[in-house]
């Protein structure tokens, strides 16, 4: 007879994994940081310092980055004790929790931004709508949510959803938009690739000639789309790695 046993997340190291791509060193640590800033800063609103949330804040990368841009209340909460204990070493407002939803259940209507960049997926599927309506509970009025998972669209799409033991899904804009409408966000974003561009032509540069690979890949990617979704404007559609999501909690100002 097998024995069935459950994983108790909190109780895995994640640094084994997460250490294999990241380090402390305050060059990788600043890179990272940029990295962060380049994919939120188009959906963050404007800086304030009313409180800031990174859940699934890691070494703190988020944070560096949301302080950065006029945040300084920005605090993280993890699961994972190294992660924690690698954001305060490094300076920043961090605290390990066991229950991401009950936490946040606890705090109605307090943060004006709360962030879970490359989180949900680890999240059991049965506990990412409660998470995102307790999410929905912490924001104040006319707070957002910004949202970054694995995009199942992409055309290294398995990979990128098993390259780590602990996810538990991927999404497609159609899921994900579903996941935002069950948990009470009446307005969300999902942005779409747009447009493709033309590609680079200096190519007597190596970074046109990286630059012009990629185009070419993304063009036949939405030609393989194309071919299989019929009547879909492959311009809504993300095929990047991670999708973003923006969800939008109604009531203030800009509601």
């Amino acid at each position: 007879m097998i024995e069935k046993s459950m994983l108790d997340p909190s109780q895995l190291d994640y640094s084994l994994h997460y250490r294999a791509f990241h380090d402390e060193t305050p060059e990788h640590a600043a890179m990272m940081a940029e990295y962060h800033r380049k994919m939120i800063q188009a959906y963050l609103p404007k800086a304030s310092e009313l409180p800031v949330l990174d859940i699934g804040c890691g070494m703190g990368f988020a944070l560096q980055a949301l302080i950065g841009v006029g945040f300084p209340e920005a605090i993280g909460i993890d699961i994972d004790r190294g992660q924690i204990e690698s954001c305060r070493r490094r300076g920043f407002t961090a605290e390990q929790i066991s229950d991401s939803a009950a936490y946040l259940r606890a705090r109605p209507e307090t943060f004006e931004l709360i962030t879970l960049l490359d989180v949900l997926e680890h999240v059991p599927v049965a506990g990412q709508i409660p998470l995102m309506q307790a999410v929905h509970t912490a924001l104040r009025p006319g707070g957002r949510v910004i949202v970054q998972v694995p995009n199942a669209n992409a055309a290294l799409a398995a990979r990128w959803r098993y390259i780590d033991f602990t996810h538990t899904s991927s999404f497609t804009e159609h899921s994900l938009a579903f996941v935002f409408r069950a948990a009470g966000f009446e307005r969300f974003d999902i942005p779409g690739d747009g447009v493709l561009g033309r590609p680079p032509v200096k190519l007597w540069t190596r970074v046109a000639r990286q630059g012009l690979r990629r185009w070419l890949v993304r063009w036949m990617w939405r030609q393989v789309l194309l071919a299989h979704l019929e009547g879909v404007d492959i311009r809504t559609i993300p095929i990047g790695l991670n999708m973003i999501g923006i969800g939008y909690k109604l009531g203030g100002v800009d509601s």
